[in-house]
């Protein structure tokens, strides 16, 4: 019993040691970082940079089926040929995923995998690297300064190139670290795996490792020995062999496999065509990409990067020790990446996440140069303890800091998710697909090998892969019921015309899932069929683990819906039997009494209609409009609703544009304002160019928040030239409401 109470004493002494709370400090940082990593894990993945994932998906499923070792990442119906391998970067973390699908089978989460498990090791490798090389406080700084960087934060599920490399230069660094302290053959082997990590990556790894390599033969072997801490020489070379031996065996796999099937010209063409046409200077990177970089990494993070510079390199020119080259071997790995590849760190925001690892190894390098100069002063001026009184001012900033993001942090990782990896794009108008990736699921359990999707429909890598087969793209409608080709047909319906909708109705059967059109080819004509998405709120255990920022949705058929689009498409509607459920069933059902005329019925429903408004702000405008006001519906996925009240159809193809704008920054977050203008909606599914006389209509659109006070407002806008419906009082837009 006392042996026990022993022990406990121990261990609460050891916990409320300053090593102990610098340890329990980074365990919390470690174990913030996975679960930010893990969340979503088994969630459906949408458009955006996140969908590149299903390339990889898609090169797993052709690596089983076909039996090669190249990734192809379109479906294919027969073997595949070398000249189809995807050769603009090494295949490992194709790989990766292959070896995931071999052995699991095909499930969404195989692409996100990856990454999450290696995202979960950054830190902690990070951790344990500061330490071994420069104590407690730099471990801290090293593993909470990375966890808490937007950009290491909304890619660490993305499974790319990026997280393989960085997880590959940790290893590699800590386990030349622990080689160094202890020549065990553990660490030299990790080394090797972290360079084998690095190496079948991407490109730039190569750079950090030459880096390093290249400093290790100068200093064992051109600087005098008293210069540096001295090694063991054949162990030392023999890692440095060894080292150099994987990576340049890597480099000929790649080439060599290339070479085989006919790409290196492809290769050469690729990074030509990143490059821009040409190298820019960081200035002008820096400058054309400020919010992009400032989002990605914090103002403060960015100043504290610039201030470690200098001190890095002093500490290497003072020390002459491994360790201190290793943020300098990444920083010059992420600058030939960010700087000469124009072309690609223009379009992906997350081209600069090397930077991450410079970030997390120069941080600690600044608090361990802090801890060093505090001990030297107390020990010179002969104060007790004076290691434990450094270790504890080291832990000051080593903590504070990286907590003085955590807000931003937390609310750059939702932003992150909620639009797939693109933040801002640059104002354009960001679709997640997530519709299509739920219709074309639901075919592919129907039996549909492959689709012919229309034009309208953005065919991108995550379609492909929710349909797990090959899919012909066509450009004209189907003419009529047909046993050739694809067994579905695929649209939305705010990219065709009235008359186009109204031609395909006529012709085939439909099937409307909200803005998705499918048509059964193999069905004969007939009047069309709605269905909607219900939506709820995910509990605690589906918003972690299938993902937060989307309601979880099942289908069903709806009467209401295929009432109204019947009607303006001309065909014959039946009056739904069911009572109305939703809003949106309110919404119809009033439309419906409009329609036979039961004024009475159509002002009790309105009435009902207006009590659920948030704001009733009623705006006239010309051509017969009239906005009702606005509703915010909450939850994981917020949304604006606009309602109208129309006296008949729209001279031309008009749609209600939403755009918004940042005007302050957030309260507490070290974030600049946003100063892009970005549109918020498109153009609806049924065209205003279909309304009708008395009916009420609305446009909802979700809101994807930006970081800061958010104003949000909207005016009519036309895609065919023709006169648009301007507010009768003269005022250019309608302000709809502003959000903190």
């Amino acid at each position: 019993m006392q042996g026990r109470q022993g022990s406990t004493v121990r261990l609460a002494r050891k916990l409320w040691s300053v090593e102990g709370v610098g340890q329990s400090l980074a365990v919390l940082a470690c174990v913030w970082f996975a679960l930010a990593a893990g969340w979503g894990l088994f969630s459906e993945i949408g458009a955006g940079h996140y969908a590149a994932m299903c390339a990889m998906g898609i090169s797993a499923d052709n690596m089983v089926q076909w039996r090669i070792l190249g990734p192809v990442w379109d479906y294919v119906a027969t073997a595949p040929s070398p000249i189809a391998y995807y050769c603009h970067h090494p295949w490992g973390p194709f790989w990766l995923v292959t070896a995931l699908r071999a052995v699991f089978g095909r499930h969404d989460w195989i692409m996100s995998a990856p990454a999450v498990a290696m995202s979960a090791a950054t830190p902690v490798l990070l951790y344990k690297l500061g330490k071994d090389a420069w104590g407690t406080s730099a471990g801290l700084a090293a593993a909470a300064g990375f966890a808490v960087l937007p950009i290491a934060l909304g890619f660490a599920n993305f499974h790319n190139l990026e997280e393989m490399v960085i997880f590959g230069w940790v290893l590699f660094f800590w386990g030349q670290v622990r080689l160094l302290t202890t020549w065990k053959t553990r660490y030299l082997l990790a080394s090797l795996v972290g360079v084998a990590f690095t190496a079948a990556g991407d490109w730039p790894g190569y750079i950090a490792i030459a880096v390093v390599l290249a400093w290790s033969l100068l200093r064992a072997y051109v600087l005098p020995p008293s210069w540096s801490p001295v090694v063991p020489v054949r162990r030392y070379a023999q890692w440095w062999a060894l080292s150099a031996t994987v990576a340049v065996l890597l480099l000929m796999l790649w080439i060599g496999a290339f070479q085989l099937s006919d790409k290196l010209g492809d290769l050469l063409n690729s990074a030509q065509m990143r490059g821009g046409g040409g190298v820019s200077t960081l200035d002008d990177a820096l400058r054309t990409r400020a919010f992009w970089i400032d989002l990605m990494f914090t103002p403060p993070a960015i100043f504290l990067g610039k201030v470690a510079l200098p001190v890095a390199v002093a500490r290497v020119l003072f020390y002459r020790r491994d360790v201190e080259v290793f943020s300098l071997a990444t920083l010059a790995a992420a600058t030939v990446q960010y700087v000469y590849f124009k072309g690609g760190a223009d379009i992906h925001i997350f081209w600069p996440h090397y930077y991450a690892a410079y970030f997390a190894l120069a941080f600690a390098q600044l608090v361990a140069t802090l801890v060093e100069a505090t001990r030297y002063i107390l020990q010179r001026v002969g104060a007790p303890n004076a290691r434990t009184l450094a270790l504890a001012v080291g832990l000051v900033p080593a903590a504070a800091f990286p907590a003085m993001l955590v807000p931003d942090a937390v609310r750059t990782l939702r932003y992150a998710r909620e639009t797939g990896g693109r933040y801002n794009e640059k104002g354009v108008f960001i679709r997640t697909d997530m519709d299509s990736v739920l219709v074309v699921k639901s075919l592919a359990k129907r039996g549909a090998g492959t689709l012919e999707p229309h034009p309208s429909v953005y065919w991108g890598w995550h379609n492909a892969w929710a349909l797990g087969g090959p899919a012909h793209g066509v450009s004209t409608l189907p003419s009529g019921p047909s046993g050739a080709g694809a067994p579905f047909f695929l649209a939305r319906a705010s990219a065709l015309t009235p008359e186009q909708l109204k031609e395909l109705v006529s012709r085939v059967h439909v099937e409307v899932y909200e803005d998705i059109w499918v048509v059964d080819k193999r069905a004969p004509a007939s009047v069309l069929e709605a269905f909607t998405w219900s939506e709820r709120e995910p509990n605690l255990f589906e918003w972690y683990f299938l993902g937060g920022v989307e309601p979880r949705r099942t289908l069903r058929s709806d009467p209401f819906a295929t009432w109204e689009w019947r009607v303006h498409l001309g065909q014959a509607a039946e009056i739904p039997t069911v009572a109305p459920v939703t809003l949106n069933d309110l919404r119809i059902a009033h439309n419906m009494a409009m329609a036979a005329d039961d004024m009475a019925q159509v002002q009790s429903l309105r009435d009902m209609l207006l009590r659920q408004l948030t704001e009733k702000n009623e705006v006239e405008y010309t051509q017969g409009l009239n906005m009702l006001g606005t509703r915010l519906v909450g939850g994981v996925l917020p949304r604006l609703e606009v309602w109208f009240e129309a006296s008949g159809p729209t001279e031309g193809a008009v749609f209600f544009s939403i755009r918004a704008a940042v005007e302050a920054s957030k309260r507490w977050s070290v974030l600049p304002a946003d100063p892009t203008e970005r549109q918020v909606s498109s153009a609806p599914s049924l065209s205003p160019r279909l309304y009708r006389k008395g009916f009420v209509y609305s446009v909802s659109w979700e809101l994807r928040r930006r970081i800061g006070r958010e104003r949000f407002w909207g005016a009519w806008t036309s895609t065919d030239g023709k006169a648009v419906p301007v507010r009768r009082d003269g005022f250019p837009w309608t302000t709809l409401l502003t959000l903190d």
